[in-house]
């Protein structure tokens, strides 16, 4: 037997001669309860981690934090995806967020942003690598430090903001390049930055070669710390459309049209 809709139930009382009152009664019991979110284990075990490592007790606003599964999305700070089976963005500026993030955060697989901005959050930002469709990302004006998580596999992401934090900036040479494209380097310059301090425990021990003055990091070691291989540059000929002016100068005719460009 089909349930009865809660419009269907009122006409046929109505039809009855109940009263009004009575009708909205039967109409309340008979409609639906609240819509519960859905999101998995590991998102909600991620999301308590975060309220426990960074003294959720003691936020600005907390509300509705750590109630029963199902309620995540009425949780501050959390906006879910329409269907309520994930969460996609955690919004908590300014609401004295103090501690650590764990490292269960990249196990919101979902999130689209995050912004935690102008808290008293310390310590390393942890890996982020699970959240492939990440767009957002500050986490401004707290006391962050340690190294920088790698974020090459974000393709999603569009900002990217970690300014005004605890960071070091290591002693040494720094080539800035200029250019059409990685390929096509227009303008070189090189900076000399005496640095905050003296170079980390966590550079000396992923580049060795560091001298005190600059680092000479061998291909090896630079492609361990990027955590993939270098690709290999294409070679200079035969000539095709994404050759640089530099490629064709090897040639007499390319020397004289990089002159003629240079001019």
């Amino acid at each position: 037997m089909e349930p009865t809709h809660p419009a269907s139930c009122a006409r046929l009382m109505r039809g009855a001669g109940l009263p009004a009152a009575l009708l909205v009664v039967i109409a309340f019991l008979f409609s639906p309860g609240p819509v519960m979110a859905d999101i998995s284990a590991p998102e909600r075990a991620a999301l308590l981690d975060l309220y426990a490592s960074t003294d959720g007790d003691h936020w600005v606003n907390n509300a509705g934090w750590g109630g029963a599964a199902g309620t995540e999305c009425a949780w501050f700070g959390i906006t879910c995806s329409a269907d309520g089976n994930s969460v996609e963005q955690l919004w908590m500026t300014n609401n004295n967020m103090n501690g650590t993030l764990p490292a269960s955060l990249q196990d919101l697989v979902h999130l689209k942003l995050l912004f935690f901005g102008n808290n008293l959050l310390h310590g390393p930002i942890p890996s982020l690598a699970g959240m492939t469709g990440l767009q957002n990302f500050g986490i401004g004006s707290n006391a962050m430090d340690g190294p920088i998580p790698d974020i090459g596999n974000l393709s999603q992401l569009g900002l990217f903001d970690v300014g005004n934090n605890d960071w070091v900036v290591e002693p040494g040479d720094y080539e800035i390049r200029v250019g059409a494209s990685s390929r096509d380097i227009r303008l070189r310059r090189t900076l000399t930055l005496s640095g905050d301090s003296q170079v980390s425990e966590a550079a000396r021990h992923a580049a060795p070669g560091f001298n005190g003055t600059a680092l000479h990091v061998p291909d090896s070691v630079f492609q361990a710390m990027l955590g993939r291989h270098i690709p290999v540059a294409d070679p200079v000929r035969p000539f095709h459309r994404n050759s640089t002016l530099e490629d064709i100068a090897t040639t007499r005719l390319g020397a004289f049209i990089k002159r003629k460009a240079e001019a």
